[in-house]
């Protein structure tokens, strides 16, 4: 029986850097966020999520009977944005910029800290549950009052003290972590709704876009350096014969470069496309790819592929790069091709497979299915995080 289920247990759940629900922004942080949220509720938790406040977001909001949202705008008082710096200033002007923001960051957080201290003081709480970014904001306070904690560690951008403080550490892979923290991991993964994303026969997406008696490779996320999304410009000046269904935001970037490259006529840019409405998408496609990439920054790669898990729970064959966590997903349960990381070729060869071998993709797909009902649902994650506390 789970901890919440003897009683009902309160979860505070700070995470003020992204917004809760996503304001059509932050969606693979705010779906984390919300989806645990959710699955910690279904343990009958009530769940008081710390949040980042957004343009037309109100202060408060009960977003579902357990689950309350107290915001903040990045700006206390004014919603900023966050920006990218300009490169072309001096770089006598980008460290004073950087100088002042640092200031005012540790301001940030010590008000927030204060507002945690102040919250468990006046209610009781369980267990405080903390995003990396939040750099001890909920942990410090929780370490005081003697609440449990956990520290959900999605990347590097940490604190040890925050570490230090926790009871539990929440990880994809040990990797990312100081060795000396390791015997507090936890390691997990992130979800799916298989609820929401199932296989969905939608004949109007194909209809809509033109794809009717095409083959289509669908990608579903951002633009973000380490998705990969640009190397499927190479893939395609490959494959003939196909068209690439991009999903997210940013991706309409990559238009320029395809008509230069003159292959226009194999890429649809959907732009952002409600969370809700993913599914029928991805049920549109024949094979879904998730080319991560490497980085400079990103030495190990760290995330959970949320993308994944979407294709497997809507029965489509993945082909994606073969790095760690991706390859423990993809073997173990037989659910897609993995192709080096990085090689355009590699990738061609695996797609193609895929494309001309409905057998396969059907069988594929299947595996994906029943394995994220059966392991990769927020429930599960919301486990985790209770049994790493028992």
């Amino acid at each position: 029986m789970a901890l919440c289920e003897k009683y009902v247990m309160k979860v505070l759940y700070v995470a003020p850097d992204v917004p809760v629900p996503h304001a059509r922004k932050f969606l693979g942080g705010s779906t984390h966020v919300l989806k645990v949220a959710e699955g910690l509720a279904e343990k009958g938790c009530e769940v008081f999520i710390i949040s980042r406040r957004m343009v037309g977001q109100t202060k408060f909001e009960k977003i579902t009977e357990k689950i309350v949202t107290r915001r903040f705008y990045r700006g206390l008082l004014i919603p900023l944005e966050g920006k990218p710096r300009n490169t072309n200033k001096r770089s006598g002007f980008l460290k004073l910029t950087k100088l002042i923001e640092g200031t005012y960051f540790v301001i940030y957080r010590l008000i927030l800290t204060i507002y945690v201290m102040w919250l468990l003081s006046k209610y009781r709480f369980d267990i405080v549950v903390e995003r990396n970014s939040a750099k001890g904001i909920g942990v410090f306070p929780a370490w005081l009052f003697r609440v449990r904690s956990v520290v959900e560690v999605i990347d590097p951008d940490l604190s040890k003290v925050q570490l230090r403080l926790a009871d539990r550490i929440l990880t994809y892979t040990k990797d990312i972590l100081p060795k000396i923290f390791q015997n507090k991991v936890v390691l997990t993964h992130a979800g799916v709704d298989v609820k929401l994303f199932k296989p969905i026969e939608d004949p109007k997406i194909r209809e809509r876009y033109g794809l009717v008696g095409e083959k289509v490779v669908i990608y579903v996320g951002e633009l973000s350096e380490w998705h990969g999304a640009d190397i499927l410009i190479d893939v395609a000046e490959k494959i003939e014969d196909v068209k690439f269904l991009m999903i997210g935001k940013n991706l309409e970037l990559l238009c320029e470069e395809v008509k230069k490259r003159g292959i226009a006529e194999k890429f649809l840019f959907t732009g952002f496309v409600e969370h809700k409405e993913v599914p029928k998408f991805i049920s549109a496609a024949d094979v879904a790819v998730a080319p991560y990439t490497k980085t400079d920054k990103m030495k190990i790669f760290h995330f959970s592929p949320i993308k994944i898990f979407e294709y497997m729970a809507c029965e489509r064959p993945v082909v994606a790069s073969d790095i760690e966590i991706v390859r423990d997903v993809i073997e173990r349960h037989k659910c897609g091709l993995l192709a080096r990381q990085d090689d355009v070729d590699d990738f061609v060869q695996k797609i193609k497979i895929l494309l001309y071998n409905c057998k396969l993709r059907r069988k594929l797909g299947r595996s994906g299915r029943v394995a994220v009902v059966s392991e990769y649902t927020w429930n599960k994650v919301a486990e985790k995080i209770l049994e790493g506390l028992k």
